[in-house]
């Protein structure tokens, strides 16, 4: 439901009070080992200038997402926040080429990766209809939860699925997420790591440096969808009437 604020806040239309979003709605969950959570930390470590006229890092505190005060207390540190920030900031953006989001969620969770796939419930047993793979990877690994809802259904549908079928959110006759994600360019949409890369295949490609000559790395990777090395995985539910969001089409609903 939309919040109403007179005749500037308008909802399908509707301008005074009982402004609700459509039933016809689709929910995407993406998972990823690619670094993504909400940090708030967007200012690159070199124009940081609580760093300036230092000799040493000085510790930085900046409130993430879930309105916890984080310290970095290193210069690595600080990176690795601003490499999950940045990578958040860039699926949301390739997200929000094809539609905008209403809301997104985002969360993480250390897991067995290797016995895991993604299903409306989290990462499980693979189910009909679902839009995913397994991982590249084997044993325990953070896995990043992006979870975007749309207003309106078929965004990222491509012309011709048939619905229902057992096909249709696959990347090739349904939704095209993944897709656009592997094909931006010809080795994939480019992403940070950490600092001390959890990704197969990233490299460093150069170094940067704070204010107070603090040096961190910059390891670079992609989005990987498919091959031998996927770390990136997604699952589609779409409710199945309109004015009615208890009623998934044929999938269970992701979790919140």
């Amino acid at each position: 439901m939309a919040y109403n604020s007179g005749g500037y806040n308008k909802v399908n239309g509707g301008v005074l009070g009982g402004n609700f979003l459509t039933g016809s709605m689709d929910f995407f969950t993406v998972a990823t080992l690619v670094p993504c959570f909400q940090t708030n930390v967007d200012t690159p470590i070199n124009l940081l200038y609580t760093q300036q006229g230092y000799s040493t890092w000085q510790p930085v505190t900046v409130v993430d997402g879930t309105g916890t005060a984080q310290t970095y207390s290193t210069a690595a540190d600080y990176q690795n926040a601003y490499t999950n920030q940045t990578n958040l900031n860039l699926l949301t953006s390739l997200f929000g080429q094809n539609v905008n989001p209403v809301a997104i969620s985002v969360n993480y969770a250390s897991q067995d990766v290797g016995a895991l796939s993604l299903t409306a419930t989290q990462l499980n047993i693979t189910t009909n209809y679902s839009y995913s793979a397994s991982f590249g990877y084997t044993g325990t690994k953070t896995v990043y939860y992006v979870k975007f809802i749309t207003e309106k259904t078929g965004y990222w549908y491509v012309n011709g699925s048939t619905v229902d079928s057992p096909n249709w959110d696959s990347n090739t006759t349904g939704y095209q997420f993944l897709d656009a994600l592997n094909a931006a360019t010809a080795a994939g949409v480019a992403v940070y790591d950490l600092q001390s890369p959890v990704l197969t295949g990233t490299t460093t490609v150069g170094t940067v440096s704070s204010l107070s000559n603090q040096t961190v790395n910059i390891n670079t990777n992609y989005f990987e969808v498919s091959g031998s090395n996927i770390n990136t995985v997604a699952y589609v539910a779409t409710l199945a009437n309109a004015g009615s969001p208890n009623v998934p089409n044929q999938n269970a609903l992701p979790t919140p």
